[in-house]
């Protein structure tokens, strides 16, 4: 323990009067006592620095010798096996191990390789655990960044870290992902455009096509020039309405539905007219007995051959005839063929009876 000088002044002082009132008492005279009083102060004062310096003084530290720690030792990896957070896909990690001794004194293990291998394994598998297998080209960077950095093992005997390190799935596994990625893709694409038909059926049938009025509205929208197109479409968006409704068309459009369907009706009629071959044929026939631009007469044969046409029942082919060449219903007195028989030299009905051969019949003898 450290004493002041103050202190000490003080102790010596006190210690100085107290021998004064000693040497007083026992009769010695005062001024014997004071240079006894003085060496006493300075005296015990000399002494105390003299101590005081020896402890200040401190001793020399001992000479130590520094002992550079042991080289790292280091092993060759191919193809650790790590988790992924898909459970059928495993990381394959590829690279070099690096190991030490934390200190020269640290013990030594008995097999340091194979546990430098699993304290890495551990590590990078706490890494992996979480990530996808098919992030493996982001996650390799990452981890060797991660494994670089020397950590001590779970039993503190090592410090381990890795080097030059690979990180990779099995090629099988890459083609499955990409395949499986491809099909996602297009899983999404089709859920969209799935998405998108419906929004638009429903924007169609729960806005557009509620009522005629509104399609009608709509379809002029598009376009407010066609006003006259607009109009022609009517009773057609009337028609789908009530088609995708589910519903009768609307009375009030009624009357554009019956006009709608008369002139398609009409125009199928018109586009779907086949030319009548039996017509042709009469047409040849025609051509072939009457002379050309001869109306009489190709209104009195077609007379005839509709005749023909009704003893036979076919009333309809008859009408067809006489309205095709014009043909009025002729008496026998009014007929061309009956003008022409009556002209001298021609035959006469009895002459074209069958088995005459135009000829008298022979006299009786």
């Amino acid at each position: 323990m450290m004493v002041s000088d103050k202190a000490y002044l003080t102790v010596t002082a006190v210690v100085s009067v107290l021998v004064l009132m000693l040497a007083s008492l026992t009769g010695v005279a005062w001024w014997l006592s004071v240079p006894f009083c003085l060496l006493i102060m300075v005296g015990g004062l000399l002494a105390k620095r003299h101590v005081e310096n020896k402890r200040v003084v401190a001793p020399a530290p001992p000479s130590m010798s520094y002992q550079p720690p042991p080289p790292p030792a280091t092993v060759s990896v191919q193809g650790i096996a790590l988790p992924s957070a898909h459970p059928d896909y495993r990381f394959l990690l590829h690279g070099t191990i690096v190991w030490r001794l934390p200190g020269p004194h640290a013990s030594p293990h008995p097999r340091p390789e194979q546990l430098a291998i699993d304290a890495l394994r551990e590590r990078a598998a706490r890494f992996t655990e979480g990530e996808s297998p098919a992030d493996v080209d982001l996650l390799a960077t990452r981890l060797g960044t991660e494994l670089s950095f020397p950590r001590p093992d779970r039993t503190g005997t090592l410090e381990v870290w890795a080097q030059d390190t690979i990180l990779a799935i099995p090629d099988d596994d890459r083609v499955r992902l990409n395949k499986i990625a491809a099909v996602r893709k297009n899983e999404e694409v089709w859920d969209h455009e799935r998405a998108y038909e419906r929004n638009k059926r429903a924007y169609l049938r729960d806005d557009v096509l509620t009522t005629t009025s509104s399609a009608v509205v709509w379809w002029l929208a598009q376009d407010t020039t066609r006003v006259s197109d607009t109009v022609s479409l009517i009773g057609t968006l009337a028609q789908l309405v009530a088609a995708a409704q589910n519903r009768e068309v609307e009375p009030l459009f009624q009357s554009f539905v019956r006009d709608l369907s008369e002139a398609g009706e009409i125009v199928e009629r018109g586009a779907d007219t086949e030319p009548d071959p039996d017509l042709d044929a009469l047409d040849r026939l025609m051509a072939n007995l009457v002379p050309d631009d001869s109306g009489p007469e190709q209104a009195d044969l077609a007379d005839r051959l509709a005749g023909i046409a009704e003893e036979a029942g076919a009333t309809d082919l008859a009408s067809v005839i006489r309205e095709r060449f014009g043909a009025p219903v002729f008496t026998e007195q009014d007929s061309w063929f009956a003008g022409l028989a009556a002209q001298p030299g021609a035959p006469g009905p009895q002459d074209s009876s069958p088995g005459t051969n135009g000829t008298s019949p022979p006299a009786a003898g």
